[in-house]
């Protein structure tokens, strides 16, 4: 994936199983992730602090202190021009929807193979 080599990504999921495999498929990939989240106000705090963005952004939608809807909103708010993938395991419509309402780029549910998240990103990375 030679493409990789231009693109970096944050993972925000207050999962830490889910961040923990995300980085791997990623990183043994090629891709480099420059940080993780459990929350979206650490990720604020983290892309403040940060002299190199992330390009894209997997941002789950369901978390503790700071939701990804009102992360998405924040994000883009401040840096317009970072891609957002809402990351979610409830793939109906509405949160579907919702999440592009608020700023995401791609909507991917967690329930899809891994191996389709890498070809977004290469998509995105285009």
């Amino acid at each position: 994936m030679p493409e990789s080599n231009m693109i970096s990504l944050a993972i925000i999921d207050d999962s830490t199983i889910i961040r923990y495999s995300i980085n791997h498929l990623l990183t043994s990939n090629g891709i480099p992730v420059i940080f993780e989240a459990d929350n979206g106000q650490m990720c604020l705090e983290e892309m403040s602090r940060r002299t190199q963005l992330p390009a894209i952004i997997i941002l789950d939608l369901e978390m503790p202190v700071m939701n990804g809807f009102d992360t998405a909103v924040a994000l883009k708010k401040k840096w317009p021009d970072i891609h957002i993938i809402a990351f979610s395991g409830r793939d109906d419509p509405h949160n579907m929807n919702k999440s592009l309402m608020a700023g995401a780029d791609q909507f991917f549910s967690k329930h899809r193979d891994p191996i389709e998240l890498l070809e977004l990103i290469k998509i995105m990375n285009k």
